[in-house]
């Protein structure tokens, strides 16, 4: 099944358009993409007839626009904040869970079931969180192999993944770690910044242990003052 990935602002030249040749024998495509490009999707690609939000702002849906199509697509939105463990701020009340990221995988299965048509997914930017979900619907349109679907969407210029979703994801679907181990292989950066974090975090934990330590040997030197100061008064009384 054919992915289409366009997101300009990494991916500048990645076309959206099919040529001549490609709309004279149409094939179900998945589309990703960021919200600014959801108008010119749905325009040019009038076969399309699912479209999926992943965003958890006001705002970011295109009912308007699938109403103005000609056959409305099944449309669905799922307030999903883009976060992992990259990502700062800490908790939100829409990071991903299990809660609001089986709906997706609910909402995939029912495009499966109608045959795989042409479908958008898209987020606020067209990455993280669409090509996650990118990702699984071409997994579970294609016979169900995590990491051959990745080398698709690599060749389709996905460069990113959100691992947080991919994480329930693999769960959810059972995939057990083929697709987390997908999602990671289209992040190659990210590896790194995981190291990173990692050895920054054993850092700070070590630096934190040696305070305990030197704070601990403080109190205990103070504790074996205060006693030989109580047994010098109790001989000073006798």
């Amino acid at each position: 099944m054919r992915v289409l990935h366009h997101c300009p602002n990494r991916n500048p030249n990645r076309k959206i358009k099919l040529t001549e040749a490609e709309w004279s024998s149409p094939e179900p495509t998945i589309y990703i993409g960021g919200a600014l490009e959801v108008e010119q999707i749905l325009t040019d690609h009038p076969e399309i007839s699912f479209v999926a939000t992943l965003d958890d702002r006001d705002g970011t849906e295109p009912e308007d626009l699938c109403r103005a199509m000609g056959s409305k697509p099944r449309y669905q939105k799922f307030p999903i904040r883009d976060w992992d463990f990259r990502a700062a701020g800490g908790y939100h009340k829409d990071i991903p869970s299990k809660e609001n990221v089986e709906p997706v995988l609910t909402y995939l299965n029912e495009w499966v079931a109608a045959g795989c048509p042409s479908i958008l997914i898209h987020c606020a930017q067209g990455h993280y969180r669409s090509t996650t979900v990118g990702l699984l619907a071409h997994t579970l349109a294609t016979g169900g192999d995590p990491e051959r679907s990745a080398t698709v969407l690599g060749e389709a210029g996905v460069t990113d993944t959100n691992w947080e979703i991919a994480r329930f994801i693999d769960q959810l679907g059972n995939f057990n770690d083929a697709f987390i181990r997908a999602a990671r292989s289209l992040s190659p950066k990210s590896d790194a910044i995981e190291r990173e974090s990692l050895e920054k975090s054993e850092k700070e934990f070590a630096e934190e242990v040696r305070r305990l330590e030197s704070d601990l040997e403080k109190m205990k030197e103070k504790y074996l003052y205060l006693v030989r100061i109580n047994e010098e008064g109790r001989e000073n009384d006798e």
